[in-house]
């Protein structure tokens, strides 16, 4: 797990250098703590999440860390990193609307699909998920969220023979579902400070200048 989280932080270092030097006065950053559940195959699992980024004008961009767990080892056990794309869309003063997609890797672990053990039983497995959701915002920066999402989770030589088979049956794929809701915290921007003697700024909605004395 050492060479996936620093996977993890490296896309992350990446990503928020690149958005930072593109919109650094229109975006600001975000964190997000979820809990939920997925689906996969038969199997329901208990899922964890953070997720930090940028967001603003409409626009959200970030990178999330997933935890699927299986208290009973009876099914896979994931751990995935997904580069988040989302736009936001406000259906009234404190309610907001978001759908996005999401795209990464994950490391699934199994003993019972590898025949080997626990720790040892896992494969690579490539990521790409739609997300849908709403945020109820119960202050300025602070929002409780819904999401709901669907998607594949195959290995790198899946979906080459998933694209040499268009069309396919959807149902012939292994599909995830996933349910979950959590807190997501904004981070406002510092209040930029005027560069002025004391002597001409005025406490106020906006500075007034006065004449020296």
């Amino acid at each position: 797990m050492k060479l996936m989280r620093r996977t993890f932080f490296l896309l992350l270092a990446l990503s928020s250098v690149g958005l930072a030097n593109a919109q650094t006065s229109q975006l600001q950053p975000y964190g997000e703590l979820t809990a939920g559940a997925t689906r996969f195959r038969t199997a329901v699992l208990p899922t964890y999440s953070a997720a930090v980024g940028l967001q603003g004008d409409g626009l959200a961009v970030g990178l999330r860390y997933r935890y699927a767990a299986s208290p009973m080892k009876e099914a896979d056990v994931s751990h995935d990193v997904s580069l988040l794309v989302q736009h936001n869309a406000r259906l009234a003063p404190r309610l907001e609307l978001f759908g996005g997609v999401a795209t990464g890797f994950a490391v699934q672990h199994s003993r019972l699909l590898y025949e080997k053990p626990f720790a040892a039983g896992y494969i690579w497995t490539l990521n790409a998920e739609v997300d849908l959701g709403l945020r109820w915002y119960v202050s300025e920066n602070v929002a409780l969220t819904l999401n709901v999402g669907a998607g594949y989770r195959l290995t790198a030589h899946e979906w080459r023979s998933l694209s040499n088979r268009l069309p396919y049956d959807p149902r012939s794929v292994p599909t995830f579902v996933t349910a979950t809701g959590g807190v997501s915290i904004g981070i406002p921007p510092r209040q930029k400070r005027l560069n002025l003697p004391p002597q001409l700024v005025v406490e106020g909605d906006a500075p007034i200048l006065t004449p020296l004395q």
